[in-house]
């Protein structure tokens, strides 16, 4: 039987939900904010990198460019596809373009713990909970998640062959999204060969149509080598032009067949 220990929450806020200790790896996703599970079916979206054009000018010598942006559309349960407009030719370039993006999707829908480790073994350890991939055959073996009080995912610790990542969450819980938490400060340290790299993504929301999605993602990285000096980076991904369940994408897939 699921325990209620928010309690405090609910003086807080009046309308917040307490949520049940994990039990199985799918009770991660509990309170954590994820738009498919509502009606969600089709979703359109246009990002923008800020600076991109200025970059993209003064290393193509290419005067013309112009309103550089990403196309990106999302259908249900899980197809997705990015299109690129502003930038003729240049194809390599475009193909590491689109990678950017890629990578910041899981903001905009978020792929669900339960689905990326369903088929790992879960042992508790004190106040942490372990994953062991019992067949040997993943990329990662083993996974050491550690959570707040509220049963919401504070930090993992993920260890592969060669590959050894440690992921801080901070979340916080909205009211758009029914009282349940989203992820406002991600930061990965990877370690490989003597180099650590270190990226943080800070993202700001908005409500759509009765949904929760990203308007905003600010993102630093760093590169700590063995021997040398640092090298640290930044960059800011805005989102716009929301389309929900108008079947945008529905569209776009059906005439790329």
């Amino acid at each position: 039987m699921k325990r209620i220990f928010t309690l405090f929450l609910i003086n807080l806020l009046m309308s917040s939900v307490g949520y049940g200790a994990i039990e199985k790896v799918s009770d991660f996703d509990t309170p954590l904010y994820y738009p498919q599970d509502g009606s969600l079916k089709d979703l359109y979206v246009e990002a923008k990198i800020e600076g991109l054009e200025e970059l993209l000018k003064s290393r193509l010598s290419n005067p013309n460019i112009r309103n550089v942006y990403f196309k990106i559309y999302w259908m249900f349960p899980g197809k997705s596809s990015i299109e690129i407009e502003g930038l003729k030719g240049f194809e390599e370039m475009k193909s590491e373009l689109k990678m950017v993006i890629a990578e910041k999707l899981d903001y905009l829908i978020p792929e669900k713990f339960g689905q990326k480790f369903r088929s790992y073994q879960m042992t508790k350890r004190g106040e942490s909970i372990s994953l062991e991939d019992q067949s040997g055959e993943k990329l990662i073996q083993s996974v050491l998640i550690n959570m707040k009080n509220d049963n919401v995912i504070k930090s993992i610790s993920v260890k592969g062959a060669g590959i050894a990542n440690e992921i801080e969450y901070e979340s916080s819980m909205k009211r758009w999204a029914s009282n349940k938490y989203s992820f406002d400060k991600v930061s990965i340290k990877s370690t490989q060969m003597g180099v650590t790299n270190i990226r943080t993504d800070e993202i700001k929301y908005t409500p759509v149509q009765g949904y929760g999605f990203p308007i905003e993602i600010a993102t630093t990285a760093k590169i700590i080598p063995e021997k040398g000096s640092e090298r640290e980076s930044s960059a800011r991904i805005t989102f716009s032009s929301h389309k929900v369940n108008e079947g945008v994408a529905l569209k776009y897939f059906s005439e790329k067949k």
